[in-house]
């Protein structure tokens, strides 16, 4: 769809460059091989807030450690939920106050 859209604004002498979303993975060298597998690591990087939901997320993670599997969850941004989503966590037996 991307590519139709800038083939249609070039078609109208717009020029358009194409960005791709997401990261190059292969601009990041890692650091330690691991196996695949338990613990899980789940990582969002993004401000805290009510549109990013990291409420929900928290509480998949609780159903998730309840069911036996073995995961984690790192939470990394802006909180500007003043400590919520951390609360809601300690509440759900996912983290220490």
């Amino acid at each position: 769809m991307q590519r139709a859209h800038a083939a249609l604004a070039h078609a109208r002498g717009v020029g358009a460059r194409l960005i791709p979303l997401g990261a190059d993975r292969g601009a990041f060298a890692r650091v330690a091989s691991r196996d695949e597998g338990p613990p899980w690591r789940l990582l969002q990087v993004a401000n805290l807030n009510p549109v990013k939901d990291q409420a929900t997320l928290v509480q998949a993670l609780a159903h998730v450690r309840q069911r036996g599997i073995d995961a984690r969850l790192d939470l990394v941004g802006v909180d500007t939920l003043e400590g919520a989503v951390q609360d809601r966590a300690v509440s759900l037996g996912l983290a220490t106050p």
